[in-house]
């Protein structure tokens, strides 16, 4: 959850910065940081909820995060 936090956070300072590499194949522009950030807090959302789910069901297993 914390690396999630953090890379969410590392995106702040790339706000307004449009960058492109491999020929435009990977690009970084506010829409791709919109959707990091969407990502990051629906991967949260879902760690909250896991956390009290997966020993009430005895499936707190390591696979279920990846």
């Amino acid at each position: 959850m914390a690396g999630l936090i953090v890379a969410g956070l590392a995106g702040i300072p790339l706000w307004n910065l449009n960058a492109s590499t491999f020929s435009g194949m990977i690009a970084l522009d506010n829409f791709a940081l919109t959707l990091i950030w969407i990502f990051a807090i629906g991967g949260v959302f879902s760690i909250a909820l896991a956390i009290d789910y997966l020993p009430r069901q005895g499936i707190e297993e390591g696979e279920f995060y990846p």
